[in-house]
C-alpha cells in the first residue's frame, strides 16, 4: 500500500511540474506515448531516468526526461518503505496531448 501511495504523489508532482514545463508540440503530427522507468532512492534523490519506449520524437523524448529530472528531489520513502527498499523503480506511460496536462498511465 505504501508503494502504492508513494507512486500516486510522483505522479501528482510530476504532472503539477508539467504545467508549467510543457513543450511545445506541432500539431500537426501525431506523437506516440513515451514508456519511462524512473529509480529514486530512499532519500528522495533520483537514481535515473530511462525511456523504455521512444515517442517518435527526440524532443519529446526529452522534454519528459526533463520534467522528472526537474522534479527531484522527491519525497523520501515513509519509514515502512525504507525497511523493505533501497530504490523503487517507477514505470509510468507519458502521453503529451496537444494541451497539458500530461496523461500518466500504467
Amino acid at each position: 500500500i505504501q508503494l502504492s501511495f508513494y507512486g500516486d504523489s510522483w505522479e501528482e508532482k510530476v504532472r503539477r511540474l508539467s504545467l508549467t514545463n510543457y513543450p511545445g508540440l506541432s500539431r500537426n503530427r501525431a506523437y506516440g506515448a513515451i514508456i519511462v522507468s524512473v529509480s529514486i532512492r530512499s532519500d528522495g534523490g533520483l537514481a535515473g531516468v530511462s525511456i523504455l519506449r521512444s515517442s517518435g520524437s527526440r524532443e519529446l523524448d526529452e522534454a519528459a526526461r526533463r520534467i522528472i529530472e526537474m522534479c527531484a528531489p522527491f519525497a523520501a520513502f515513509p519509514p515502512d518503505l525504507r525497511r523493505n527498499y533501497d530504490v523503487v523503480e517507477i514505470r509510468r506511460t507519458l502521453s503529451f496531448p496537444d494541451q497539458p496536462p500530461l496523461l500518466i498511465g500504467p
